[in-house]
């Protein structure tokens, strides 16, 4: 998945975004010389453009992140980063209000899938555990069938 350069730049004040679950609540387009180590990432003008993320930490504290347009779009697609489209929105306030601090977010269908194939692992996992099973790799190695060869293998 490709996004534009300018993924901020369309968000208004009703948005939200987090980043690994901590609230980002300031972000700033930055345009700097890099480093003779950072020619890869460079564009044709010898100029590096960057995001200033000040994200929040739970300790009240603020953290920098500059974060490259290439590492955005890899977040985004592994869901660290999370942009949350009409937030703070007078609709989705009183939805919060009406039905408590649970958010009413709709997960996309990676999202379900992701949570879909965890929740399955770990039930299949507990059901070896109780039949006892150790939960160790040479455990899982002897239990395998030595004809399936996995990915990677």
């Amino acid at each position: 998945m490709n996004f534009s350069s300018d993924v901020f730049g369309k968000l208004t004040g009703l948005d939200r975004v987090t980043l690994e679950g901590n609230e980002v609540v300031e972000r700033r387009f930055v345009k700097g010389k890099g480093s003779p180590a950072q020619n890869a990432n460079q564009d044709s003008l010898g100029e590096i453009n960057l995001y200033r993320l000040s994200v929040k930490r739970p300790d009240g504290g603020v953290d920098l992140r500059d974060l490259r347009i290439n590492e955005i779009s890899h977040l985004i697609e592994t869901e660290h980063l999370v942009i949350d489209r009409g937030f703070y929105s007078p609709s989705r306030q009183q939805d919060r209000e009406i039905y408590g601090g649970h958010d009413l977010y709709g997960a996309t269908k990676a999202q379900r899938d992701t949570a879909d194939r965890k929740w399955f692992c770990a039930k299949m996992i507990h059901r070896f555990w109780e039949k006892g099973m150790k939960l160790t790799r040479a455990a899982v190695d002897a239990l395998r069938d030595p004809s399936f060869a996995g990915p990677g293998e």
